[in-house]
């Protein structure tokens, strides 16, 4: 059907299964678009067979649509980011308590999947690997020693002036009250002698 209906000149979106070889077959018929489910139709189980899927965008030329089984956002976040070129969505947000905020969610979920796909991730590895580079490192750290104790220094010495001027400055104070008591202690002192003299 897929051949006769291309040679009449129709553009055919094939719904299948994931089975690669059917796949590849209907796509050399003639197929615009492949659309495999991804769980059955209606069921939200998200995607069942990772490896077909990723097969098929292996093999695959024409776009690749995964056209049933997603449940919720990470589903369609999941088949992007595996290379497909769109998902198609009804009974995930049709069904959903809150259908506009889940469509709203899948619209980001697809927009992000995308992007990952398009941007390249690492490669998986067993072994931890840091990827911060250790040139200019011992440069860093000197200049971070020299920052740190130059302010460290600064605040010290700054310190330092300010107590000396606090201690100037009650040392000065304490002059000038000690003045204050002095004279008044000769005062009292003349006082006391003038009683003696005139009782004499």
């Amino acid at each position: 059907s897929t051949e006769v209906l291309t040679k009449e000149g129709f553009k055919v979106m094939v719904y299948c299964n994931d089975d690669p070889l059917m796949c590849k077959r209907l796509e050399s018929s003639g197929a615009s678009a492949i659309m495999p489910l991804a769980a059955p139709i209606g069921s939200g189980l998200g995607i069942q067979n990772k490896t077909n899927i990723k097969i098929l965008r292996h093999q695959t030329k024409v776009p690749l649509i995964i056209d049933a089984g997603i449940g919720q956002a990470s589903d369609a976040v999941e088949a992007m980011e595996m290379g497909c070129d769109a998902v198609l969505i009804n009974t995930a947000i049709a069904k959903a308590k809150r259908p506009f905020l889940m469509a709203d969610a899948m619209k980001y979920a697809v927009e992000s999947g995308r992007k990952s796909y398009l941007s390249g991730r690492i490669a998986p590895n067993l072994q931890g690997s840091p990827s911060t580079t250790k040139k200019g490192l011992i440069l860093f750290r000197r200049i971070f020693f020299l920052f740190f104790f130059g302010g460290v220094f600064k605040f010290l010495y700054s310190s330092s002036k300010t107590f000396h001027k606090l201690g100037n400055f009650s040392s000065t104070k304490q002059k000038e009250h000690n003045k204050r008591n002095n004279k008044n202690l000769n005062r009292t002192n003349s006082k006391y002698h003038t009683i003696d003299f005139l009782q004499m």
